[in-house]
């Protein structure tokens, strides 16, 4: 989960890694990835996730999650049982969850 955390964190501050290093720092592809993220990372599911979550995501069909909070941090989520569109069921929810408690979508 931390792995994935740490994607989310590069993407959502412009490349820089979470420890500062600054030497792939690009704006431009970090917004690229993240809009991909939000309108498909997160396969059939990708509109009502944006809609709930609207947070840029990408799944795997392995069960973990990565979130962008743009110019915030990063979040992992990782529970192997997937829903009907391959995507993690707990990692949803628990995303959800922290995102409504949180106030971080991007439509809040």
């Amino acid at each position: 989960m931390e792995d994935l955390a740490k994607i989310g964190y590069f993407f959502a501050n412009h490349c820089v890694r979470y420890d500062g290093n600054k030497q792939f720092q690009d704006p431009n592809l970090s917004q690229l990835i993240q809009s991909q993220m939000l309108i498909a990372g997160m396969y059939e599911f990708s509109g009502e996730y944006a809609r709930t979550v609207g947070l840029p995501s990408k799944s795997g069909v392995g069960g973990g999650i990565a979130v962008s909070v743009p110019r915030n941090m990063g979040i992992g989520a990782f529970s192997p049982a997937l829903d009907q569109h391959g995507n993690s069921l707990a990692g949803y929810h628990m995303i959800l969850d922290l995102v409504n408690a949180k106030h971080l979508s991007l439509f809040d």
